[in-house]
């Protein structure tokens, strides 16, 4: 939770405080398994749409994302509170705490309309969280942005444009059951990564409205592309 800067400690609020919300959550449901929480708090497709719990779309990334608890659980919120500090720092210095917040907006909406859209067209059995696919999302944008960079997947360093094919290997061999159910979780994460990248990076778009930008008293720049810092990188650390 902490970063050095000119020799003081900084603190990163979103990514301290939603780390440490999603570890209680998941500790009070192991523990205090008559709350239910994994269960109140899951995405759940029949209970939004047949019991209007809306809530259910935000409150799932604050459960684990399977529902036994397993060590695999503990490196998905590693790898998860690596890369959002990372844009959170990132967005800290260079004054742009509204492109944060409007890049993981994106990224959990494309995660969920790709969740229903799976759900309604293909007949796919519903999320229970979608922690993974925004993990898988974020795979697929360093692969994109730092192809050369390694990530680990299933405990072995693979070069991030390998990543998608060494994902989708290890989940068919590692699952023991070779159904295409398997491919779910990374096909949402990565479809929607992959579709933050031609947004924001092929067509440009803006989608960081003016008023967020003045609310949260940041310079507003005409013209200029879409998550970029004063020195021209972007979030996730490559050159305009």
């Amino acid at each position: 939770r902490f970063i050095q800067k000119n020799n003081n400690m900084e603190i990163l609020p979103f990514t301290g405080y939603y780390i440490t919300m999603l570890g209680i959550a998941i500790i009070l449901d192991a523990i205090c398994p008559f709350l239910k929480i994994y269960w109140h708090f899951a995405f759940s497709i029949k209970q939004i749409i047949n019991n209007y719990q809306f809530w259910r779309i935000f409150t799932n990334f604050l459960v684990k994302p399977t529902k036994r608890f397993d060590m695999g659980i503990v490196f998905d919120i590693i790898y998860l509170y690596s890369h959002v500090y990372k844009l959170e720092k990132d967005a800290k210095y260079s004054r742009k705490y509204s492109n944060f917040i409007m890049t993981l907006i994106l990224l959990c909406s494309l995660n969920v309309i790709l969740t229903f859209l799976l759900y309604f067209i293909f007949e796919a059995k519903e999320s229970r969280s979608l922690i993974k696919e925004i993990i898988y999302s974020f795979m697929a944008i360093s692969s994109y942005k730092n192809p050369n960079d390694k990530t680990i997947v299933f405990y072995i360093p693979v070069r991030n444009k390998y990543v998608p094919l060494a994902t989708m290997f290890f989940s068919v061999t590692t699952s023991g059951s070779g159904e295409l159910e398997v491919f779910r979780k990374p096909i949402i994460g990565f479809i929607s990564g992959y579709a933050y990248c031609l947004l924001i990076e092929k067509l440009n778009i803006n989608i960081t409205p003016k008023f967020l930008k003045k609310l949260l008293k940041e310079p507003v720049y005409e013209g200029r592309k879409l998550f970029m810092d004063s020195d021209d990188n972007d979030v996730f650390g490559t050159k305009k």
